[in-house]
């Protein structure tokens, strides 16, 4: 037996590819599930197999993955419990096709939400790379991936992005950001300027989670792209990738957002920028976020308002009443009232 084993190890590395990693880990996890299914006790058995069929038993009676994933509070809570020994046993059920899909699709979710383990990557990315899988199982395999953080899924995840269909892709992509690991970011630019606005909001937000500094320059692009008929899409992006700009850059870029603020022709985009420049508590921004209170613009009026509390500009506490009592929404001025009791007590 320990010949074959190591004939088997031999190979592997001669072929210098992804079996190399997935064949150690899965020969790996063998061992230690072998020795932890030796080590439990009977009762904690009992219980895994108990909390197994009963969400077999759930899902056998509704498709509404939503419904069953309150149905299962109480084995999720039992899982939580156990912790780590319990994952053989979901590992187990996740890679048996014979099983309801929604059944592997649940321990899929535990493995990554409840049970997060390195040496469960393995067994998720093989479901998640076999694209005759429901794809709803394997995005789910991506998501567990991401809880656990685990990069050396990071390569495998990428190769898969087209791999499926747009709510696939966007969940892998969820992924990556999730995980991290700066390897993505070469696809993830690439991805700003896909034809898909969904998307490319969802790159720029992943983007901004790795926070690497070589995607500023695109980002700051991608906001200042022309947008002639003010599509709302383009605007929800550029959102986005106002968000990521400020994760990445932080106030290196507060003279970029300043120039949105003063010189941009959409007002949601101005709107982003202020409070943008809020989060940064630019003291840089504090007149012009005061001339924006005069705004035509509610939300804009309210937005600055809102910055100019979260920065303690004290010096706008008269500008901030004058554009309240030339507001009309009630909201509006309530808001603007409550940044102006903000910077009451600074």
């Amino acid at each position: 037996m320990f010949g074959s084993l190591c004939k088997f190890i031999r190979y592997i590395r001669e072929k210098k590819c992804f079996i190399w990693f997935l064949g150690i880990a899965i020969l790996s996890n063998i061992v230690i599930i072998q020795n932890v299914q030796a080590q439990l006790s009977s009762t904690t058995v009992s219980e895994i197999e108990k909390s197994i069929n009963e969400i077999r038993n759930i899902c056998s009676m509704t498709d509404d993955l939503e419904a069953i994933g309150w149905g299962i509070s109480k084995p999720v809570e039992i899982f939580s419990k156990i912790g780590s020994e319990s994952i053989p046993y979901l590992t187990e059920v996740l890679l048996d096709q014979t099983e309801d899909y929604k059944t592997r699709f649940f321990a899929a979710v535990i493995l990554g939400e409840i049970t997060p383990d390195k040496q469960s990557t393995p067994y998720l990315l093989e479901v998640f790379q076999d694209d005759k899988e429901p794809e709803i199982l394997r995005g789910e395999c991506a998501t567990a991936i991401s809880f656990i953080k685990d990069t050396t899924a990071t390569n495998v995840l990428i190769d898969n992005l087209s791999n499926g269909s747009i709510p696939f892709t966007i969940t892998v992509i969820n992924a990556l950001g999730a995980i991290g690991d700066k390897r993505s970011v070469y696809y993830l630019i690439d991805l700003l300027n896909d034809n898909n606005r969904d998307i490319q909001m969802v790159s720029a937000r992943a983007l901004g989670l790795i926070g690497d500094g070589s995607a500023l320059g695109v980002l700051m692009r991608k906001i200042q792209e022309e947008n002639p008929t003010n599509d709302r899409y383009v605007n929800i992006v550029k959102a986005h990738s106002i968000t990521a700009l400020v994760s990445i850059g932080g106030n290196d870029v507060e003279d970029f957002l300043i120039i949105i603020l003063i010189n941009n022709k959409s007002d949601d985009l101005k709107i982003d920028a202020a409070i943008a420049l809020g989060t940064l508590h630019s003291n840089k921004a504090i007149p012009i976020l005061i001339e924006q209170l005069k705004s035509d613009n509610q939300l804009l009026r309210m937005h600055a308002a809102k910055s100019l509390a979260v920065i303690g500009a004290v010096e706008a506490e008269e500008p901030i009443k004058r554009a309240i009592e030339n507001t009309k929404s009630k909201y509006v001025r309530s808001m603007m009232r409550k940044a102006l009791d903000k910077l009451s007590r600074k």
